[in-house]
């Protein structure tokens, strides 16, 4: 059974608004404390498995997680080992069980091999909700994630659906988000674990997966499993941003995850009449705020360095007008929050029947049909393209992402060898519009600087010249484009 879980960090300034919400006759005190166990290699971790001990009101259990990213929850299988002084961890118990066969495919002979990695001690409130038929357990975990020589502490809310509507369940978080400015936080405990273990500063950014499709699927599943496959890079990248000790590339890939997820909407939206307009306004805004600080960091990491090299004398980008860090900070406005879960709920509430696709439909044939259109416009952009002001060149390079998105989400549809024949014509187009698109912003960074910093002036001229020859060398990749053999 797929279970669903929505967790969230409270703000520092709301967590004295949210405790006396516990305090009630309906609240339960639990104290809670999971053992996390792996081998040395991490090979439970590298699997997305979790294996633990949990310690309830004196009763040991152990636990089997397997993370379900594309659903945004997991599987799970539990066993009772009694109250006991002694627990040891027994891969045997899960025999049988869908998760159980994964860890013992992944363990092979190492059974034997496991170790405690880290551990939680948590107390944990759990307080009941009752509204129009639906039962929602809202918990509050206060407490620690704990190494031999670390510790991380842990204040967070979780909400589950017990009984009734799903609708209910995110109207009444939706309320809670919008009062205490909560922060939708997916990063699973145990990686947080792994991660204090490891001494890391953040975890790893998240790539990109996309969707495995077949051409039976409905066109509406279809949609979801493309923004599920968004969610599953954009969510944990922007939480370690809200932790304020992410690194670049969790920039770079969040915004990599909203451009994906602006492309499905934008192309295969039509797929479902439940899919919300307003989405594309939210994203597009955040998109935007995260450009002006992947930008820079574009700029410091690729294009000063040539300037430097070229001997500019003057290689400095204006001062931003908000620090990094507090930049950051302006995402966690509640109306993100909101979006994630409304999307959270789009791939996670069945479609009405009117909704559904009939299955007797060829998602292949349907897809086809975007692809075509948008490799036909994009081959029409390319034929006068020298002639296209720095605007349109912009939009090009937005049509050329998109193509290669939307290609990617259905690559599972068609020959994996054309369909990376295809792509590999498009990455050196893109590569190139990305570069000239580095230019263009650099220009005009270095023009606010040239009244105060005559030495700009150099930086511009070399711009000057480097953006004509970019712009010559993506006529011709794009001319080339004609003759990319297609896969549809």
């Amino acid at each position: 059974m797929v279970e669903i879980e929505l967790k969230f960090q409270v703000p520092m300034i709301h967590r004295v608004d949210v405790s006396p919400v516990f305090h009630n006759k309906n609240a339960q005190l639990i104290h809670v404390k999971n053992q996390y166990y792996d081998t040395a290699e991490r090979k439970l971790t590298a699997a997305k498995l979790q294996l633990q001990l949990v310690l309830q009101a004196n009763h040991w259990v152990q636990a089997l997680i397997c993370e379900d990213a594309k659903h945004l929850g997991y599987l799970e299988h539990q066993v009772s080992l009694g109250e006991t002084d002694a627990p040891h961890v027994d891969v045997t118990l899960h025999q049988g069980t869908p998760a159980g066969a994964i860890l013992l495919e992944v363990l092979a002979d190492e059974t034997q091999a496991l170790t405690l990695q880290f551990e939680t001690d948590i107390v944990r409130t759990v307080h009941t909700i009752g509204d129009q038929g639906s039962q929602i357990e809202v918990a509050l975990d206060v407490g620690e994630i704990r190494t031999e020589k670390d510790h991380l502490p842990i204040y967070e809310l979780k909400f589950e659906l017990k009984m009734g509507s799903a609708d209910r369940l995110f109207s009444l978080v939706a309320d809670w988000v919008q009062r205490y400015e909560l922060w939708l936080d997916i990063r699973c405990r145990a990686a947080r674990g792994d991660q204090l273990r490891q001494g890391l500063k953040a975890l790893p950014a998240i790539q990109a997966r996309n969707p495995v499709l077949v051409k039976k699927l409905p066109a509406e599943i279809a949609l979801r499993e493309m923004i599920a496959s968004c969610l599953q890079q954009i969510l944990p990248n922007i939480a370690e941003m809200m932790t304020e000790t992410n690194e670049a590339e969790h920039v770079h890939q969040a915004r990599v995850g909203i451009r994906r997820l602006r492309s499905a909407l934008r192309v295969f939206g039509h797929w479902s009449k439940q899919t919300d307009q307003t989405w594309e306004v939210t994203l597009k805004t955040l998109f935007n705020q995260l450009g002006t600080i992947r930008d820079r960091d574009a700029l410091e990491e690729e294009l000063l360095p040539k300037l430097r090299a070229a001997g500019a004398p003057y290689v400095k980008l204006p001062v931003q007008i908000q620090p990094h860090q507090q930049e950051i900070h302006t995402f966690k406005d509640s109306s993100y929050t909101r979006l994630w879960l409304a999307l959270i709920q789009f791939i996670q509430t069945p479609s009405d029947s009117q909704h559904q696709q009939n299955t007797d439909d060829n998602l292949t044939e349907m897809t086809s049909a975007e692809i075509k259109h948008m490799h036909r416009q994009l081959l029409k952009d390319a034929e006068s393209c020298l002639d296209l002001n720095d605007m349109m060149w912009h939009r090009m390079r937005k049509r050329l992402k998109r193509l290669r998105y939307c290609v990617e989400f259905v690559s599972s549809l068609y020959d994996k060898k054309l369909v990376r024949q295809y792509l590999s014509a498009l990455s050196p187009v893109q590569d190139i519009l990305g570069q000239y698109n580095d230019v263009l912003i650099a220009e005009a960074l270095f023009k606010q600087q040239v009244q105060h910093h005559p030495q700009a002036w150099f930086a511009l001229g070399w711009l000057a010249a480097h953006r004509e020859q970019l712009r010559l060398e993506s006529a011709s990749a794009l001319q080339r484009l004609q003759y990319a053999k297609v896969f549809w």
